[in-house]
């Protein structure tokens, strides 16, 4: 393992933080890590730039000597031993810390430091997680949009754990849904489909429309409302909704609500959903992004009394890989003697 030594009395000096080995050669820079010393303190700062990967935990050692930095007989280093050291950083975009020189610093003199760390990266969602997570069923309501919103529907959850208010769209046109009116609603993942297609009635008009919502997810995550659209002018809420219909309604659709549209935006928005899809098989969204998830209301004698609809639910679970890092530098059995 990598740490590093500076004859630096006043000044500042700068090495890179290193994931997943100690050689700069077969590892991977995430960033840096920066020593300042004014003679008295040492401050180092550690900084990831490398935007896939963050920061959890932080081991740091410094000593004028570098056989008091905590290391086995064999000199491997033992970071856990390190003082100062940070842990359950989360996923930091860095991280800091002063220490005061025992002595102070003498021009000319050596400084070891030994800068170790935790660094993670997302590797993808935990949708099942999600779907474990969901209440079975909550009370919501809607409000129906105006001209400049971002969504067909706003859709409110006054309470349990999901309370809150989300961007959200219709998927059923065969119902009617009033606004500002409590409906009791269950509530299902639309990465679930086995339990979306056990509900009764039918969620979705056809089995194969099921096949689609993973390109709704992939709209709902490319933001187009307000952007540039192709060919010309700018993406409206009723392009996206009008979209999501041609994939999981039948025909003839609705053009109820939708305000301002284009059938040639609509055409492209499903034609970058189709595209993803072939290149790069149904759309997964990863961490950060959105979900729908699905709100059915009650049903009575097998009618669903309101419209079905979805909310873009941020995904709160993720995957992470993590890799030990070092601040570049020379390696510890060097040191010896």
């Amino acid at each position: 393992a990598a740490g590093g030594h500076r004859k630096l009395c006043e000044g500042c000096t700068t090495t890179n933080f290193i994931a997943g080995g100690g050689n700069i050669n077969s590892a991977t820079k995430v960033g840096t890590v920066e020593v300042c010393n004014d003679g008295a303190e040492v401050t180092v700062t550690y900084t990831i730039e490398d935007d896939d990967w963050c920061l959890d935990e932080t081991h740091l050692a410094i000593n004028k000597d570098w056989t008091l930095i905590p290391q086995t007989k064999t000199h491997n280093p033992i970071p856990g031993k390190f003082r100062p050291s940070k842990t359950g950083l989360g996923c930091a975009p860095g991280w800091e810390n002063t220490i005061t020189l025992d002595g102070g610093c003498n021009q000319g003199s050596t400084i070891y430091i030994a800068a170790h760390g935790v660094v993670k990266k997302a590797i993808g969602a935990d949708l099942d997680y999600l779907s474990d997570s969901l209440p079975e069923t909550v009370q919501m309501s809607v409000t129906y949009p105006d001209a400049n919103d971002l969504s067909y529907f706003q859709l409110t959850v006054p309470s349990s754990d999901l309370a809150g208010t989300y961007l959200s769209w219709c998927i059923d046109t065969d119902n009617v849904i009033y606004e500002n009116t409590l409906y009791n609603a269950a509530v299902y993942s639309s990465y679930d489909i086995e339990a979306l297609q056990a509900h009764a009635p039918p969620i979705l008009d056809e089995v194969a429309f099921y096949g689609n919502l993973p390109k709704v997810n992939y709209i709902i995550n490319q933001d187009y409302v307000g952007t540039t659209a192709c060919g010309g002018g700018t993406y409206t809420y009723g392009d996206v909704q009008r979209a999501i219909w041609e994939l999981i309604e039948n025909a003839p659709f609705s053009t109820s609500g939708l305000g301002t549209w284009t059938q040639a935006h609509v055409d492209c928005i499903k034609e970058n959903a189709n595209t993803d899809q072939t290149n790069n098989g149904p759309f997964v969204p990863g961490c950060g992004d959105s979900v729908a998830v699905i709100f059915a209301p009650d049903t009575v004698n097998q009618v669903i009394l309101a419209q079905v609809v979805f909310g873009e639910l941020d995904i709160a679970q993720c995957f992470y890989q993590d890799e030990t890092a070092w601040g570049d530098g020379i390696e510890f059995a060097a040191d010896r003697g």
